[in-house]
């Protein structure tokens, strides 16, 4: 939901965003998403802040989660009919679902990991 080097951008529906088996619809996902985005929110004003920014590190790390549990599925599988399809990129990235369950996905999402962010003030 957030990108290193774009502070307060905060993305509802991007890349990876809805998993691919939760058995909830994209309306829960939604109201999942804007919770996490409202306690950030709530949390830079608290205590004083203008922006927040994912750090570098907790960005990469969730990306590399990201690409070792797309590894487990058929998409990426070697024996799928094709490396590149509608969910794989060219560089052989899952770029459409969350690999994850819903319920981890779920886990993940509905509260933001503070220290994973950088807050700066107004000045």
């Amino acid at each position: 939901m957030t990108v290193p080097g774009f502070p307060n951008l905060f993305m509802l529906y991007g890349p990876n965003s809805q998993p691919v088996a939760s058995g909830a619809g994209l309306p829960i996902w939604l109201e999942t998403w804007c919770g996490y985005i409202a306690e950030g929110i709530l949390a830079m004003l608290d205590n004083g802040y203008a922006s927040m920014e994912i750090r570098r590190e907790a960005f990469d790390h969730y990306n590399e989660q990201l690409h070792k549990e797309a590894c487990r599925l058929i998409y990426l599988s070697q024996t799928s009919t094709t490396r590149k399809n509608y969910y794989v990129n060219q560089w052989g990235r899952l770029q459409i679902s969350a690999p994850w369950d819903g319920e981890e996905y779920f886990a993940m999402c509905v509260h933001p990991r503070l220290s994973d962010f950088d807050f700066a003030s107004a000045e």
